[in-house]
C-alpha cells in the first residue's frame, strides 16, 4: 500500500521545525522522516545522496529488521542503527507508519542521537496523530500501546544516559 503524504503548510513547518531542532541538539548531519512504504515526507540537513533511494532503503531496513525480530521472538523492532567509521545512522519507528532516520558523524554519539530522536519522535507522533485524527475524524486504536512503548523506551534511554553523564 502506497501512502501519499500531503501536509498542510502549518504541519509541514512544524515537522521541519522538529527535524531542525533534532539536528541542532544532536549535532547530527541530516534527519529524514519517511513512511513505511519508503516515501520521503520531510528532510533537514545535508545529505549528498539520493534522498528517494535512501528513503526506500530506510523503510526496507526497518521492515527487514522487524521480520528478524519476529524470528527471534520479539514482536517488533523500534529502532535500527548502522555504525560506520566515518558516518553512522539510526532509525526509529514513529507510530505505525513513519520512520525517523538520523545520519551523524564523529561529532555526535549513538547515545546522544537516540536520546534526541526519542524526544523528536514524541513530538512527531503527536503532530501526526493530531493531524490524522482531525483529518479523518477518528482515533487510532493503537494509541495506548504505542504510548506505552514510547514511555518504556524513554525510561531505558534515561537509564543509559545517566551512565554516560
Amino acid at each position: 500500500m502506497t501512502t501519499t503524504w500531503s501536509l498542510p503548510e502549518t504541519e509541514s513547518r512544524n515537522v521541519d521545525s522538529v527535524l531542525e531542532e533534532l539536528l541542532e541538539r544532536s549535532q547530527a548531519l541530516a534527519a529524514h522522516l519517511v513512511d513505511r512504504s519508503g516515501q520521503l515526507i520531510a528532510s533537514a540537513g545535508e545529505s549528498g545522496y539520493d534522498l528517494e533511494s535512501f528513503a526506500s532503503l530506510v523503510a526496507a531496513d526497518l521492515s527487514a529488521n522487524d521480520e528478524l525480530a519476529r524470528l527471534i521472538g520479539e514482536p517488533h523492532v523500534d529502532g535500527v542503527a548502522c555504525i560506520g567509521s566515518l558516518r553512522s545512522m539510526a532509525s526509529t519507528q514513529v507510530g505505525e507508519n513513519l520512520v525517523l532516520c538520523v545520519v551523524f558523524d564523529r561529532n555526535s554519539t549513538l547515545g546522544l542521537v537516540r536520546h534526541r530522536m526519542r524526544r523528536a519522535s514524541e513530538k512527531l507522533w503527536t503532530l501526526f496523530a493530531h493531524f490524522n485524527d482531525s483529518s479523518r475524524g477518528q482515533t487510532n486504536g493503537h494509541t495506548a500501546s504505542l504510548h506505552f512503548g514510547v514511555e518504556a523506551a524513554n525510561a531505558l534511554d534515561d537509564l543509559l544516559m545517566e551512565d554516560t553523564t
